[in-house]
């Protein structure tokens, strides 16, 4: 029992090189990144990880293992108990929201829309499908309102369907007009359209 003491307190001893601060720290201060073996204090990587999204380096590229000419890349998830979480949330904030640079418009890096802030991917999608869905009803709408010759009201803009009867229409919006010249009705007298459709 006693070599299994010494071997596991032995392993917490060991020292790695930091080239950021080109200082040795134990094991347990160090940060290895799953996608290359190179490994850094966790203040130093810290610390590189914020300027690189202050730098808005993070809006065109990944953050890159600071090691010269590693394209290993840092991720997020490997550093949510290890970074302070102020660092942590500028860091997915600049990964959530990329500016185009044509336009300089946000999108959401996930989903790759129009930056959706407070709104969860699927929310927006469902947004999306629904806004999508309302569209196609309005223009099914003004087929039939075209095909059956439908006329708006002068006022609201609402479309009225003559049935029968004179050309008088009194709209829901209390607006009096002509069905045939579309003018607003005056008086039984009128006659602007001659009384045909």
């Amino acid at each position: 029992m006693a070599k299994d003491e010494s071997s596991s307190s032995s392993a917490s001893q060991l020292s790695v090189f930091c080239k950021i601060c080109m200082e040795t720290a134990r094991v347990a201060e160090m940060f290895r990144n799953n996608n290359c073996d190179h490994a850094f204090c966790h203040s130093c990587l810290s610390r590189y990880i914020d300027v690189k999204v202050q730098e808005k380096c993070v809006l065109t590229a990944a953050v890159k293992c600071p090691e010269i000419g590693c394209e290993g890349a840092l991720e997020p998830e490997l550093f949510k108990h290890k970074l302070p979480q102020a660092v942590l949330v500028r860091w997915a904030d600049a990964l959530c929201k990329l500016t185009l640079p044509t336009s300089r418009r946000l999108f959401c890096a996930q989903c790759k829309v129009a930056w959706h802030y407070g709104t969860s991917c699927g929310e927006f999608r469902k947004f999306e499908e629904g806004i999508e869905r309302e569209r196609e009803e309005d223009l099914l709408l003004l087929k039939v309102a075209k095909d059956k010759k439908w006329k708006r009201c002068p006022s609201c803009k609402y479309f009225v369907e003559k049935t029968g009867g004179c050309l008088h229409i009194t709209c829901r919006c209390g607006f009096h007009f002509c069905y045939g010249c579309g003018m607003e009705y005056h008086s039984s007298q009128h006659s602007a359209c001659g009384g045909s459709l």
